[in-house]
């Protein structure tokens, strides 16, 4: 909900505001005081993204409570891993599992939503939540399934290592011909 903030300009300000509008950096002066308004606070204290990754530690360290010994890698993805946040972000975490979790990888999912749901709510935002077994993750970043690719490019680990040993395989060995000097 937007409400109207009345508010005295300078000549030179105004000025400067319809410069913005005509050069076509904003479609109006509104459009660029909020956009102005959001930076400064956003400088000031924590910024949407900077707040969302919060909740997803959060998220995160409780989901590890109940699953602790099942779950094997947490990974932040989408926009809140990348930065690109907007006001439409969710929070999503892909939780990988080892192989025959007892309650399967469907149930964990059902039971991350239960667990996820009341911080959701008390942050006002989204988290949803992908299961799946460590071992399938693996063979789909194999076969170089573009989601997972994507996964492994941009996302922030949140528990586990399986992201920085699938970065190392990416670089070449310390000692080989690529790197090897005189």
């Amino acid at each position: 909900m937007s409400l109207p903030i009345p508010t005295k300009l300078d000549k030179p300000l105004i000025n400067a505001l319809d410069r913005l509008v005509t050069e076509g950096l904003y479609q109006s002066r509104s459009e660029a005081i909020r956009d102005s308004v959001r930076r400064l606070v956003e400088r000031s204290y924590l910024s949407r993204t900077q707040f969302l990754r919060i909740i997803a530690e959060i998220a995160a360290e409780v989901i590890l409570i109940k699953y602790q010994g099942e779950v094997t890698d947490m990974i932040l993805y989408g926009t809140v891993a990348t930065g690109q946040v907007s006001e439409e972000s969710d929070i999503d975490i892909l939780v990988l599992v080892s192989a025959g979790v007892r309650e399967g990888p469907s149930r964990v999912e059902v039971g991350i939503h239960e667990l996820t749901y009341p911080i959701a709510l008390a942050s006002n935002s989204v988290i949803t939540a992908i299961v799946m077994e460590r071992g399938r993750f693996l063979e789909l970043h194999m076969a170089g399934e573009r989601f997972i690719e994507e996964v492994v490019r941009k996302g922030r680990p949140l528990y586990g290592v399986v992201l920085s040993e699938l970065r190392e395989q990416r670089v070449p060995a310390k000692g080989s011909s690529q790197t090897r000097s005189g």
